[in-house]
């Protein structure tokens, strides 16, 4: 720090430097000057700015500072004078001690508010560099809940609501088609052209193990073979309902599907849904070049298909 009188080297900012060193050599040159400032402050209310009846040492002072330094506002001439009045009551180490006390107190506000903003960014780097949470199942269909019926197929909004995932349903449908000793059989599922029975349908909200194959032993899987096979041979092709009528006459088949009625059901709702959307083109919308009629949402007064369904199925039961 500057020891020599009038040396205001150590405040940092060039242009108050500037007007302290011409203000201390003004008040310098006036006789007597800074034996008058050291009794000397102006009434309470006016300041230097606007003092009344000045004395004339004053006077004097003032005119030598602004003819030393014509740029002077009201304002700057007001900050140096009360500068010089310091300087005059308490000396020249007291005017350093007082401006180096500033200059740290400013130091240390800037250190603190930059130690908070360097605190902040590590917070916020961190949590953009933490690993992910893995959501939770219950999360996972929270979250499709709470997004609803999208449209898609499969629809996780419309899975959710069966406490199912989408994993879950193409896990389903990866499952083998036939597995012997009490697994599901998985053929077709007749309410949505899948690869598995309706019971074991995850997309219509059947359990998985609610149907047990009757395929305990190899000799009732040629014989389910057998009477399906014979069926075939045999059933009317021109028409899905003429099919499905077929089916549930036919008494091989019946002996081979436990839930044959409820199989024969969505085969004929289907076919009415088909036959009804190609009345209705309203009710059909294209996606992925195949269109999806929905009577579910007709009957609701809405538009669109259902994701559930899927493949123009009318068993979405919203």
């Amino acid at each position: 720090m500057s020891a020599t009188p009038g040396d205001f080297s150590f405040i940092t900012d060039s242009h108050e430097v500037t007007m302290l060193d011409s203000a201390y050599k003004a008040v310098s040159s006036v006789d007597n000057a800074w034996e008058f400032l050291k009794t000397y402050s102006p009434p309470e209310g006016e300041g230097f700015m606007f003092v009344r009846n000045a004395p004339y040492k004053l006077t004097q002072i003032e005119h030598a500072i602004l003819d030393a330094d014509s740029g002077h506002s009201g304002s700057s001439y007001g900050f140096v004078m009360r500068a010089m009045e310091y300087i005059a009551k308490n000396g020249w180490d007291g005017y350093v001690d007082l401006r180096t006390n500033n200059i740290k107190k400013t130091l240390q506000k800037k250190v603190a508010r930059l130690e908070d903003e360097n605190a902040r960014l590590r917070q916020q780097i961190a949590e953009l560099t933490a690993p992910k949470k893995e959501m939770t199942r219950d999360e996972k269909i929270r979250a499709a809940l709470a997004k609803g019926c999208t449209g898609g197929y499969p629809c996780a909004g419309c899975l959710a609501r069966k406490n199912m995932l989408v994993e879950d349903w193409h896990a389903e449908r990866e499952r083998p088609k036939i597995v012997m000793e009490g697994e599901v059989v998985t053929p077709f599922c007749s309410s949505c052209s899948g690869n598995h029975w309706t019971l074991a349908c995850p997309t219509h909200g059947h359990g998985v193990d609610s149907y047990k194959a009757p395929t305990e032993s190899l000799t009732s899987l040629v014989a389910t073979a057998t009477a399906v096979d014979n069926f075939i041979a045999t059933a009317p092709t021109d028409s899905l309902t003429a099919f499905a009528n077929a089916i549930q006459k036919d008494p091989g088949m019946r002996a081979q599907i436990p839930d044959i009625d409820e199989q024969v059901g969505g085969m004929l709702r289907y076919a009415k849904a088909v036959e009804d959307a190609k009345n209705d083109p309203s009710s059909w919308k294209k996606s992925n070049g195949f269109p999806y009629p929905c009577p579910c949402h007709k009957a609701q007064g809405k538009e669109g298909w259902c994701g559930v369904a899927g493949f123009g199925v009318p068993a979405c039961e919203h």
